[in-house]
């Protein structure tokens, strides 16, 4: 399943980055979308994080995190590969944030008919969302 396709069938940006690789590690495509479903436009719509980088740190903990409290290693194994992804996201689109991002604030309703008026999320958030999905391919192996 490819996560651009996702985004453009109308699911948010953290559902179409993470659901790809929870279908990849056996996890239910209904539960998948469901756990991620609050953090597009913004984590609920708060002008927080951008929910392409949600659902890339959620994909980078399915794929690198540790189950037992005890298992250091995998901690920092997943730690370092979150501060890189988190990295190379800010590097390449000048911040983490979803209004920094779009230019809008989707919480604000003003700012959200602009958004749509302006058709940023359908042109800059499946950029976003295909690179997200791509860099955790690379990042996670």
């Amino acid at each position: 399943m490819n996560s651009r396709k996702l985004f453009e069938q109308g699911y948010n940006c953290a559902q179409s980055v993470f659901v790809p690789f929870a279908l990849e590690n056996k996890i239910e495509r209904e539960t998948a979308l469901k756990m991620m479903s609050p953090y597009g436009g913004g984590i609920a719509k708060t002008d927080n994080l951008c929910g392409a980088v949600t659902g890339g740190i959620a994909a980078i903990g399915l794929k690198l995190g540790h189950s037992r409290p005890d298992d250091t290693e995998t901690k920092l194994r997943c730690n370092e590969a979150t501060q890189r992804f988190l990295t190379a996201f800010k590097e390449k689109h000048g911040s983490i944030y979803c209004s920094k991002l779009i230019g809008y604030n989707l919480g604000n309703e003003n700012e959200k008919k602009q958004a749509e008026e302006s058709g940023i999320t359908d042109t800059k958030c499946p950029l976003l969302v295909e690179f997200s999905a791509n860099l955790v391919k690379e990042i996670s192996g």
